[in-house]
């Protein structure tokens, strides 16, 4: 651990990955834009087009007490201004596997303008080794990190979460669209499912983090968002709720629809789903729900996963279809 300065005059830094993406020596599909580098690459100028914003590291800075600034994809020289004009002595970077070739360059900007700051290393990226991380980090996250940062700068670690307001513009496929903004709201974190090639059930040993344990509090709390929204002037499009498979936990998203339909308030929500979990429900219940986009996926009979157990694909996928709901 580095010696730090006096604790009332501490602060953090954290960063993405600095861009652009898609340089020499990584693949097309490296890139923060996830639509149109990689789900809709194939579209042509049809693909949508979205920033996708690294809300985690938005989730951490609302839930510490320590001053601290975010930066979102910050080109090196952006990076670089930061760090010599600010006495940071803590600067955590979130990346991927793929991405871990930008962290080694931005640990050598950072030991050279900031070499007293303490580096911490989260994300998915840290699924590497130690004998790779080690030498680029002072402290490394493989775990929830809203404890483990708040553990790591001294700070009591509640279990109380707070939620960020942090929207993104909107998917624009037209440019007659109206600008709106989209609203990230996190249910919980992990995967029980274990599918073997995913790195959020391995991240979290198959296991299911909740940061809103009922249906009554992720209703609150969308509700809240868009109060937030209208307060700073903003007009919300919808909101893309967080959980690796929302309807998996059925009680949960029952109590939720009874909260949508007490309320008499129609909503907006991306949310992702696999086969099992959206077979506790009828289609006009997720419709009901507000649901109007849904992630989910199929590998295939061949693949055995759990998750695939339920009704028909062709049944499913109709039903979801003809209640208005896209399945991307």
């Amino acid at each position: 651990m580095l010696a730090k300065t006096n604790e009332s005059s501490r602060k953090i830094l954290l960063t993405s990955v600095c861009r652009p993406f898609g340089g020499p020596g990584e693949g097309d599909s490296v890139g923060a834009e996830l639509f149109h580098a990689q789900v809709t690459r194939a579209q042509g100028i049809f693909s949508l087009r979205q920033v996708i914003r690294c809300w985690a590291i938005d989730y951490l800075a609302e839930n510490i007490q320590l001053p601290c600034v975010v930066l979102h994809y910050p080109s090196e020289r952006e990076l670089v201004r930061e760090l010599k004009f600010n006495n940071y002595d803590y600067v955590g970077i979130n990346f991927v596997v793929a991405t871990f070739h930008k962290v080694r360059r931005m640990v050598k900007l950072i030991r050279k303008h900031a070499p007293n700051a303490e580096i911490i290393l989260g994300g998915y990226g840290t699924v590497l080794p130690d004998e790779i991380l080690k030498p680029f980090a002072d402290d490394i996250c493989r775990e929830e990190g809203i404890g483990f940062l708040r553990r790591l700068l001294g700070e009591q670690a509640e279990h109380t979460v707070r939620h960020p307001y942090a929207p993104i513009p909107s998917v624009r496929m037209y440019s007659f669209q109206q600008d709106a903004k989209v609203a990230h709201l996190t249910a919980g974190l992990g995967c029980p499912n274990g599918c073997d090639f995913c790195c959020t059930s391995h991240f979290f040993k198959r296991k299911y983090v909740s940061y809103l344990k009922t249906g009554r509090e992720i209703y609150e709390e969308i509700l809240a968002m868009e109060r937030r929204a209208e307060e700073q002037g903003d007009k919300l499009s919808g909101m893309i709720l967080i959980d690796e498979d929302f309807f998996l936990y059925k009680r949960r998203a029952q109590e939720f629809l009874e909260c949508v339909r007490e309320g008499g308030k129609p909503l907006n929500i991306m949310g992702f789903g696999s086969v099992r979990g959206l077979s506790h429900f009828r289609t006009d219940e997720i419709s009901e729900m507000g649901f109007g986009t849904i992630w989910t996926a199929y590998e295939g009979t061949g693949s055995g996963y759990r998750k695939l157990k339920g009704k028909s694909l062709e049944d499913l996928y109709s039903s979801l279809k003809s209640c208005g709901v896209a399945l991307p």
